[in-house]
């Protein structure tokens, strides 16, 4: 039985280098039978902790209605997950998520 993947990638760029080697991971992944969902990052609203502890009071992972809400789910349900951030950004929206 595979596993749940989570990948999340951090690049702007639809037909770079990050997304070529994103697409090959996950074609290998589902060829050995694993799910994987995907996540870009850069194309989503997505906004920093704010540290206002009201995750914590409402079990949501963020009071604030942006993409997290999505995410956070699907990492808390994967076994796996992965990230691609290509080296001359500086991981302005995969920061929001780690947060």
């Amino acid at each position: 039985m595979g596993k749940k993947i989570v990948v999340i990638t951090g690049s702007p760029r639809k037909n770079g280098n990050s997304f070529a080697m994103t697409d090959a991971f996950i074609k290998a992944a589902e060829a050995k039978g694993h799910t994987v969902t995907r996540f870009d990052a850069a194309m989503m609203k997505l906004g920093g902790c704010r540290a206002c502890e009201t995750c914590y009071k409402t079990g949501k992972a963020c009071s604030f209605d942006d993409d997290f809400n999505t995410i956070a789910p699907a990492v808390l349900e994967a076994g796996t997950a992965a990230g691609n951030v290509p080296v001359c950004r500086r991981m302005i929206w995969i920061r929001s998520i780690l947060q």
